[in-house]
């Protein structure tokens, strides 16, 4: 879908997934500028509406957007969040569930209040790096013990998590 509204007016909207635990919602946000080529109609006038929040404390959300959000938050359930390479998350809180790796996550904020569980569902080789989260800032409540790499059936991986250069 494509949020968008006229350009001399602001328009912000919330999602927030709070279902049993075997339920799923997916949304596919597209950019306002990208509507027609996408097959959506002509919104090239019109200005793309600001995502204020992402919640997640029960079921499973798969987001995938075009455009920014102010901020996200993961308290349980899984979160499987895709992001253009432009698009950036104000303030990224964890705290418990399931984040589904999809590809970077660039955000302004990262705070870790909770043990999060991080889930590859494609087969990693071996002693291969990966940049999962960027972040200007970050506030941990603990160490990197609150990170778990689990396969897309929820059994350990072998490795470590470790913070280099404002990357996790």
């Amino acid at each position: 879908c494509i949020l968008a509204t006229e350009s001399n007016i602001n328009g912000s909207v919330s999602f927030s997934m709070n279902s049993a635990t075997s339920k799923e919602q997916s949304i596919k946000i597209y950019k306002a500028a990208n509507g027609a080529e996408c097959g959506l109609g002509e919104f090239s006038t019109k200005k793309d509406m600001e995502i204020t929040a992402l919640e997640v404390s029960k079921g499973i959300m798969n987001f995938d957007t075009e455009t920014n959000i102010t901020e996200v938050s993961l308290t349980d359930g899984t979160l499987n969040l895709t992001m253009s390479s432009e698009a950036k998350v104000g303030t990224l809180n964890l705290a418990g569930g399931n984040w589904v790796f999809s590809g970077l996550v660039n955000t302004d904020n990262l705070n870790v209040t909770d043990s999060i569980n991080i889930v590859f569902t494609d087969e990693l080789e071996q002693d291969v790096a990966l940049d999962i989260i960027y972040f200007e800032k970050k506030t941990l409540a603990t160490d990197l013990s609150f990170f778990n790499a689990l396969d897309k059936d929820g059994s350990n991986i072998a490795g470590t998590f470790a913070f280099d250069n404002n990357k996790l």
